[in-house]
C-alpha cells in the first residue's frame, strides 16, 4: 500500500510539473521536481528534467548542482552512473556555463 501510494505520488508530481513547463512556468515545474526528489532522490528522470528546467531559467549553476546531486546519489545509492541522456544534457550546461 505505501509503495502504491508512493508511486502514484511521483505520478502526479511529474504530470503537475510537466503541465507546469508547458504552460511556460519553469520555476514552479522545478518546486515540483524538487518535491518529487524528495520522494524518491534516486529518479533520474526527475533530476533531468529539473536540469531542464533551471537552464530554462538561466540558472546553469543550478543546473550542474543538479546533475552532481543526481551522479552522487545513482553512485551511493545504486551503484551506477547517469544515463548517456543525462550526460549529453550535462555535458551541453557545461560548455554554456564556461561561455
Amino acid at each position: 500500500m505505501r509503495e502504491c501510494l508512493r508511486s502514484k505520488h511521483l505520478g502526479l508530481a511529474s504530470d503537475l510539473a510537466r503541465n507546469w513547463e508547458r504552460a511556460g512556468d519553469d520555476e514552479q515545474a522545478a518546486k515540483c521536481y524538487e518535491q518529487a526528489l524528495e520522494v524518491d532522490h534516486v529518479a533520474e528522470d526527475l533530476y533531468k528534467n529539473l536540469m531542464a528546467c533551471y537552464q530554462r531559467l538561466g540558472d546553469q549553476a543550478k543546473a550542474v548542482q543538479t546533475y552532481e546531486r543526481c551522479r552522487k546519489m545513482l553512485a551511493a545509492e545504486l551503484g551506477i552512473i547517469p544515463s548517456p541522456k543525462t550526460e549529453t544534457l550535462y555535458a551541453f550546461l557545461s560548455n554554456a556555463d564556461s561561455r
